[in-house]
Formats: C-alpha cells, sequence, structure tokens
C-alpha cells in the first residue's frame, strides 16, 4: 500500500523532552518549508516509528500539523 498522506508544519511546536533531538529538528525544519511523508521522515531525518508516531501526535494535538492526502492530486494529468 502506497502512503499517500504528506505532513506540514503549521507553526512551530512546543516539544516534550523525549522529542528534543537533532532527528526531531530535522524533520520540523523540513516540515516548516514543504510537506513530506512518513518515510522520508524515517529515512531522511533518521526517526523511528515510534517517535514519528509520537511526534505526529503531539503536532495534531497543538494544531501544528496540516495533512493532505496526494491521492486526491493523482488524476490531474
Amino acid at each position: 500500500m502506497v502512503d499517500t498522506l504528506v505532513y506540514r508544519l503549521r507553526r512551530w511546536p512546543d516539544l516534550p523532552t523525549t522529542l528534543r533531538k537533532a532527528s526531531v529538528y530535522r524533520a520540523l525544519s523540513v516540515m516548516s518549508q514543504r510537506p513530506v511523508n512518513r518515510g522520508w521522515i524515517a529515512r531522511q531525518a533518521g526517526m523511528e516509528q515510534a517517535n514519528i508516531e509520537e511526534l505526529m501526535h503531539v503536532l495534531a494535538t497543538q494544531d501544528a500539523l496540516l495533512v493532505l492526502d496526494t491521492a486526491e492530486y493523482g488524476n490531474l494529468g
């Protein structure tokens, strides 16, 4: 199954201590400029799935996350 969701940062979050890591700041920095998918976060930012889940939860609860489904743009051709 292809993951069609991408995530963009709406505003800088207040991170809990467990997420104050270089890999999280790296992901947030890019997410503030452009949307990325979970695969990118895992590969390029070097985050593990558990940390990605925790980050997404924190961002969502702080209304700091914009989620886009790229499948909606698949038939623009």
